[in-house]
């Protein structure tokens, strides 16, 4: 099922596409989806029609391709269609048994961003498309609520998505069952 027509709704888009891209890898390694997904296809799907707000796309990178020509030219396509890309490279960090790990998450800055843009008094969003399944959003959908949005939409796969953040979704669409409608 896809997401209803909503043309006199103002809506935003939050894209964890660290998040998107491993669940829907592992989703294809599992045979479920076959395909990458069409940003263009996956923006008109989820605002349904109604007016744009707010659309960013928060991309983890390494520092070999923070420069590179093709985060340039998929930041730029990600801007012609409307989204604010958001890269970062991952932090090293060495831990006390010696190993070095990679953290370059983007959940902080991800939440701080839409609720900023919300505290601002001529900014408001009725509904709110959360493309993640990571459970360390349960906090933002709740301020989310608290803030006034009308519907929050929360869009992962079926295994990458945490339960308790689907129980603060007003509505969950699993990818691998709208994939025809996002793929490329």
């Amino acid at each position: 099922m896809l997401p209803e027509k909503c043309p006199e709704k103002q809506v935003g888009i939050i894209v964890d596409n660290y998040n998107l891209y491993k669940s829907t890898k592992n989703a294809q390694e599992k045979g479920l989806v076959k395909g990458e997904i069409d940003y263009v296809k996956l923006r008109n799907t989820f605002s349904c029609g109604g007016e744009l707000k707010y659309f960013k796309v928060y991309i983890t990178t390494s520092p070999e391709e923070e420069g590179s020509e093709g985060m340039k030219s998929f930041t730029s396509f990600l801007r012609a269609i409307g989204a604010d890309p958001v890269t970062k490279s991952p932090r090293l960090i060495n831990t006390d048994n010696g190993k070095t790990i990679k953290k370059g998450d983007l959940d902080v800055e991800m939440t701080v961003d839409i609720l900023e843009y919300l505290a601002k008094e001529e900014n408001h969003l009725d509904k709110i498309v959360l493309l993640s399944g990571d459970s360390d959003f349960i906090y933002l959908l709740q301020a989310l609520k608290k803030k006034g949005s009308e519907e929050i939409v929360v869009a992962s796969t079926k295994d990458s998505l945490a339960y308790d953040l689907a129980q603060e979704a007003d509505q969950v669409y699993f990818l691998e069952e709208i994939w025809e409608k996002i793929k490329r």
